[in-house]
């Protein structure tokens, strides 16, 4: 058959029906698959709210009277008000406000470390400063300090963010609140050099409320935010512990405000309201194609580009099914509040759930994968919390009988109640006096392997200790 001959329009016909048929059954496909989800996915959610997992992000953040606010202080005001620009333009001056001024360009802050027995060493924080006196240099931010310090005394806090967008919400007040404590803990430290314990002491109660103010909104990155600063306000405790500066009665004092943040429910409520906001995230995702949730859309992502925009449509709902389920058998099983317990045995099955590149848990196992590292952080923080409520009562001991005990049963009744277990193990936390006149305090760490107190840092000369390594140490060294 010649060219001419061969029916063309015919063949192009049929072609056209046969593209545009599969396109229609793809299309057939696609809306039965997602309807599919979409009806698995709401039976699942209500099976999990008749159990009583709550998705509703008010129900995380009631309502609080202007009067019991920390966040209704002046100082923040201005972070919530206006347009954009002005909120950004506020959010750069109060920066600017709280910064604390290097003198020589390149030098990092000077750090101490208790974990390792590294105490904050003040004349290098006065070169940092430009200025030998820290407490003269620190006079400036006298405003500030008498402001959060008053504001800190309310009984609740709730800043006017948009919860609405989950996840992504902006949150301008976490880093200032970060600066005012920075400011605090090393003004605590000149306080307690310069014999001033009394004022040293209202300061560290003062960090210790912002972090139990800390929990607005209740997701994971106000979590890690707790974590680091209490993990950082232990520092001035453990100097004056450590410098034997802190009397009787303020020992007494100071070991009940640690005794009375519980932060094993803290982290078990930050889990629940990031789980919630996780959920609102995905459902957007699945209702809108995330047109607020941009992060959502990103061409590089396991879901991104034109496959992912009709992908979001098709697999969403099953990655709130498999979002939910991680929480359900993975990290809520993780932290026990009842028991004061962590099993860190499922981390394996975290990590690897947060490697799957399956599209039906794809987007779970991208929200899940973050956790499983600040979960270590969480047990490390609420560890080395109960070692400072040791260390309070080992200083107390040492007032009354002149040298600690050597065994720390023989701080109960008269110094606690009763001794608080290592999360890991269910079981005493280890102890041994050291030569001269020191002690270790440690929890076997996340590996569950006793490694004789061993810190083990980042990188060598670094001051950052790996958690996830070695043991959890509260070091006080002996003369």
């Amino acid at each position: 058959m010649s060219p001419k001959q061969f029916p063309w329009r015919k063949a192009l016909r049929y072609t056209l029906i046969a593209l545009v048929s599969i396109a229609v059954l793809a299309a057939i496909l696609v809306a039965v698959e997602t309807c599919r989800s979409k009806w698995a996915w709401e039976k699942y959610r209500h099976e999990l709210e008749a159990s009583g997992v709550q998705f509703d992000l008010s129900a995380f953040t009631p309502p609080v009277p202007a009067k019991d606010n920390f966040a209704e202080t002046p100082l923040f005001k201005p972070l919530f008000e206006g347009d954009e620009a002005a909120r950004k333009q506020a959010e750069e001056a109060l920066r600017n406000r709280l910064r604390l001024v290097p003198a020589r360009e390149g030098m990092g802050r000077p750090r101490g470390g208790w974990m390792t027995g590294k105490k904050v060493d003040l004349a290098s924080w006065g070169d940092y400063l430009g200025n030998a006196d820290v407490l003269a240099a620190l006079q400036k931010f006298e405003p500030e300090l008498a402001e959060i310090s008053e504001a800190a005394k309310r009984p609740a806090c709730r800043f006017p963010l948009k919860r609405e967008k989950g996840i992504i919400t902006a949150v301008p007040h976490l880093e200032p609140m970060m600066d005012l404590a920075s400011i605090l803990r090393l003004r605590s430290f000149a306080e307690l050099q310069a014999g001033q314990t009394d004022r040293a002491l209202a300061d560290v109660e003062t960090l210790l409320r912002l972090d139990e103010l800390t929990t607005d909104p209740p997701f994971l990155i106000t979590a890690l935010v707790r974590v680091s600063n209490l993990s950082l306000s232990l520092q001035p405790i453990w100097q004056g512990v450590a410098s034997h500066r802190w009397s009787e009665a303020q020992l007494e004092t100071l070991q009940q405000r640690l005794q009375a943040i519980d932060w094993l429910k803290g982290i078990y409520n930050a889990l629940q309201g990031e789980r919630a906001a996780g959920v609102l995230y995905l459902e957007a995702v699945a209702v809108n194609n995330g047109e607020f949730l941009p992060s959502a859309c990103d061409e590089s992502s396991v879901l991104g580009g034109w496959s992912g925009r009709i992908g979001k449509r098709i697999f969403c709902y099953q990655n709130l099914i498999a979002y939910n389920q991680a929480y359900e058998n993975l990290l809520l099983p993780m932290v026990d509040p009842g028991q004061r317990r962590f099993h860190p045995d499922r981390a394996a099955e975290i990590v690897q759930f947060g490697t799957s590149r399956d599209p039906y848990r794809a987007m779970a196992a991208q929200s899940v994968s973050v956790l499983n590292s600040a979960l270590v952080r969480f047990a490390a923080g609420q560890t080395y919390l109960d070692e400072a409520v040791i260390a309070c009562a080992l200083e107390r001991h040492r007032l009354g009988h002149g040298s600690y005990p050597e065994r720390l049963e023989a701080l109960v009744p008269r110094y606690l109640a009763s001794l608080p277990h290592d999360l890991m193990t269910g079981g005493p936390p280890k102890y041994r006096r050291t030569e001269g006149g020191g002690y270790l305090i440690y929890s076997v760490g996340w590996n569950g392997t006793d490694e004789g107190g061993e810190v083990v840092m980042k990188q060598p000369g670094a001051c950052a200790v790996d958690v996830e390594k070695g043991d959890w140490v509260w070091k006080v060294p002996g003369v």
